[in-house]
């Protein structure tokens, strides 16, 4: 303004002074005029002068003033050019910018948020919600359903606009199925801005990571086996699981008030470490009880907290520890039953002739004496039979095909047994009637039932006593079924085995029939006993019943359903006379020249030719020669060059419709049963030593018959 103000007055002087020229000019005529103008051209002189000289000065001045001005427009201009650059460039920021930016105007209704309009939004806005044309459009035209499934987050953007106080928060749009993480401020009344990204993935990652993190709680807590986590420099627990709790015996606070050392740790004092620090050991542990248990942990390093610390599952095998003992117990007993069973087999060849011998020195003995001597001879043999039989089916564990059984003889068996080897403190009482029933069953099976029942009576009265052995018929109806647990009507044979003992108390009584249950002393039982009998009962379809009186004694009763069937007692010769032989040619081969002998003998003395050999092979060499005129091949099967069961093989070769009976003192079963078994299934008959002269005459006759 100042620069024009000047331009003005040195306007008007120049005016000024063109009048004052003009008047002069007029005036020059007259002398007055002359003097005037002399003196107006003096004074318009020096007022020229003046003029000219602020005409400079002001000139100089509107010439800066001039300068100021281009430099003024020209900063301006430069001001102009960056305000734009800088807006370019924001605006290439707002466009390319990474979060989401939306500047929203909110709708209200009585000071409510009802709804919000978009005024302006970036490009990130329309890629992270997948929303385009927004601007101009209210969010309810845009996401529908938005008002009522997100209410929250409309609130939320209300209080920003009309408080102006900025918010943070993050939100679960359910409307786009989505998560966001949001910074709200206000721009100016009624308005917000909202900076937002989606963390969808990032809350999927976290929600996930809390679900592990409770699955691995979960099976802390729920595991089965003891866990727990504990400082390896203080060795103090830092957390337990409810396994452990349990099983330990101590209370949460009282395990995390310790240290692993107070439980007993007795095993190497660091683990045995595999890859990445991890590994196992075997320790004693005490519970709080107490009580010793043996124990497998599991280890493995861990960084916590800036905490070196282990993690450990821990493993009970005390019952483990018990089966290893158990299991080698077992095995000695094996081994044991291995050498028993080779002396057995020995003992067999011993008393087949005197088994052999009994019957055919009856007729030729008179003397009542003699005969008397003779009886017990017989008996003698025969209860060392039963007793081979018993180690031998004992060590090679034969179990053989069911069979129609008169328990009263195995009963007496067992009594003559328990009779001849428990101490003479225990009376042996029997009531074993001759008309027992019939069962059907595995004869050695239920000797064994017997035999560990009676041993379990004299373990049971330690300072002598009375064991009472009986058997009997019974019938049981529906109402005194019901009253014994697992019993069914019908008819039943009872085997009791009663003692006066010390009776076993309740809480044993429930469980003596847990499978290594014992109240014995180490090394006195194997808990197996009772489980035996059960389940052998079991295999037999019948139940036990058992009474017992801490004092005064036990009883066991064992039903075994009755066989419908009567029939003669199994490996006894049938009565009558026998035919004689027609000079048929019998091969008989045994190793045992004492027993050989008195086969041919017998044979010979019934109308049979016999030739007798002492092993397979001598007499493979003269059937090879003979085997058109021979009839029958008896063969021992445990020998020497060849085996009976060989031998068979290779006579049946030579001559299909040979006849052949394999003998042995073994049963089958086991590992030196075998052969055995192979020579039952190529022969046509089997007889088990010792057998008596009239069963193997019975045998040939039969097989003889059948030929025919």
């Amino acid at each position: 303004m100042k620069p024009r103000l000047d331009y003005l007055l040195a306007a008007a002087a120049l005016v000024a002074g063109g009048l004052l020229i003009f008047a002069i000019r007029r005036w020059r005529g007259s002398k007055t005029e002359a003097a005037r103008r002399q003196r107006a051209e003096s004074a318009l002189g020096v007022l020229k002068d003046e003029l000219d000289a602020r005409v400079l000065l002001r000139t100089a001045e509107l010439r800066d003033a001039n300068r100021a001005l281009h430099s003024e427009v020209a900063e301006r201009r430069q001001v102009e050019a960056a305000l734009r650059e800088s807006e370019a460039h924001y605006r290439v920021l707002f466009d390319n910018m990474m979060n989401g930016y939306a500047h929203c105007r909110i709708i209200t209704v009585s000071g409510q948020a009802q709804d919000f309009t978009y005024v302006k939004v970036n490009r990130a806005f329309g890629e992270l919600t997948g929303l385009k044309n927004v601007t101009g459009r209210k969010v309810s035209e845009v996401i529908p359903g938005f008002l009522e499934s997100d209410r929250q987050l409309l609130e939320a953007y209300g209080r920003v606009a009309q408080t102006g106080i900025p918010e943070q928060f993050e939100r679960y749009v359910g409307a786009m199925g989505m998560w966001f993480s949001i910074s709200a401020y206000s721009p100016a009344k009624g308005e917000f801005v909202a900076l937002f990204e989606v963390i969808t993935e990032r809350k999927k990652a976290e929600v996930a990571l809390r679900e592990s993190e409770e699955r691995h709680r979960q099976l802390f807590d729920n595991s089965p086996l003891p866990i727990w986590l504990y400082d390896q420099d203080t060795h103090r627990f830092l957390a337990v699981n409810e396994s452990a709790i349990r099983h330990y015996g101590y209370a949460r606070e009282e395990f995390l008030g310790m240290t692993t050392d107070q439980i007993g740790f007795s095993g190497p004092a660091a683990p045995r470490e595999g890859p990445g620090g991890e590994g196992s050991f075997e320790a004693r542990h005490r519970r709080k009880d107490g009580t010793a248990i043996e124990v497998e942990v599991f280890s493995r390093p861990l960084v916590l907290g800036g905490l070196n610390q282990r993690l450990e599952l821990v493993v009970d095998i005390t019952d483990k520890k018990v089966l290893q003992q158990q299991f080698l117990r077992a095995q000695r007993l094996e081994s044991l039953g291995m050498l028993a069973s080779g002396i057995a087999h020995d003992f067999n060849n011993v008393l087949a002739p005197i088994v052999f011998a009994g019957p055919l020195l009856r007729d030729s003995v008179s003397d009542p004496r003699d005969q008397k001597i003779l009886d017990t001879l017989e008996r003698s043999a025969e209860r060392g039979v039963g007793l081979v039989r018993q180690i031998l089916s004992f060590a090679h564990g034969a179990t053989g095909e069911p069979q129609l059984i008169q328990v009263k003889h195995l009963a007496r068996d067992v009594i003559s047994i328990v009779t001849d080897t428990f101490p003479k403190s225990i009376e042996i009482e029997h009531h074993i009637p001759g008309d027992a029933w019939t069962i059907e069953g595995n004869p050695t099976q239920i000797h064994q039932v017997l035999i560990n029942l009676c041993l379990n009576a004299r373990d049971a009265m330690p300072g002598g006593g009375r064991l009472t052995v009986s058997a009997a018929n019974r019938h049981l109806g529906q109402l005194e079924a019901g009253r014994i647990p697992g019993a069914r009507p019908g008819d039943w044979l009872v085997l009791e085995v009663r003692d006066n003992g010390t009776g076993i108390p309740p809480l044993v009584l429930a469980r003596i029939w847990e499978p290594f249950f014992t109240t014995k002393a180490a090394n006195k039982g194997t808990g197996l006993g009772l489980a035996t009998v059960r389940g052998i009962v079991a295999n037999h379809h019948g139940f036990i019943e058992v009474e017992s009186e801490v004092g005064r004694g036990t009883v066991f009763r064992i039903f075994l359903p009755s066989a419908e069937a009567q029939s003669a007692d199994p490996g006894r010769p049938t009565p009558g006379p026998l035919p004689p032989g027609n000079g048929e040619l019998i091969l008989v081969v045994e190793d045992e020249q004492a027993f050989r002998d008195m086969i041919a003998d017998i044979l010979s003395s019934h109308g049979y030719r016999v030739l007798s050999f002492s092993d397979g092979l001598e007499a493979l060499r003269v059937f090879t020669t003979r085997s058109n005129e021979a009839s029958l091949v008896i063969t021992d099967v445990d020998m020497p060059n060849l085996n009976g069961a060989e031998l068979a093989r290779l006579v049946s070769l030579l001559r299909p419709d040979i006849l052949v009976i394999a003998m042995s003192g073994l049963s089958g079963g086991g590992d030196d049963g075998q052969g055995v078994e192979l020579a039952i299934k190529r022969t046509h008959a089997f007889l088990r030593k010792p057998f008596k002269a009239e069963l193997l005459l019975a045998t040939v006759s039969r097989l003889f018959a059948a030929r025919k």
